[in-house]
């Protein structure tokens, strides 16, 4: 859990600043994270726009990973390496293949998981010219 209320109520100003229209805690924002991953390792199962709909999670959390605000509270690091532990899960089943340029895009907006539905596969085949192994 993290480190008190102190978290929880900058995290919630943290979101007013970004202008969120839903307000919630932060462990909601990591659990949205760690259950995209769970769906990409069983083989994401969805199409290309809900795909980088869902990533939208991991850019939010990177955006308070490096808010000063929130940086400067304890209960940031709690955060940081429950980020760092599902990332970890997520980078061991990426293609090696890039989407996009790694150099000017974040890691989980250029590398998408080597296996998932096929309606995923057939989108990054047709977009990006990616075989993806198909799990059922």
């Amino acid at each position: 859990m993290t480190d008190g209320a102190e978290l929880t109520t900058r995290f919630h100003e943290f979101l007013v600043r970004r202008g969120e229209e839903q307000i919630y805690d932060p462990e909601d924002a990591l659990s949205d994270w760690q259950k995209f991953v769970a769906l990409c390792e069983e083989g994401y199962d969805d199409n290309e726009f809900e795909y980088a709909f869902d990533l939208q999670d991991r850019d939010l959390l990177e955006e308070a990973l490096n808010d000063p605000e929130l940086n400067r509270l304890p209960g940031i690091e709690w955060l940081r390496r429950e980020v760092a532990a599902a990332d970890q899960r997520l980078r061991a089943i990426l293609h090696e293949q890039p989407i996009r340029d790694p150099e000017h895009h974040p890691w989980w907006h250029a590398y998408v998981p080597r296996y998932s539905g096929r309606e995923f596969a057939e989108d990054m085949r047709k977009a990006h010219g990616l075989t993806l192994r198909v799990v059922d």
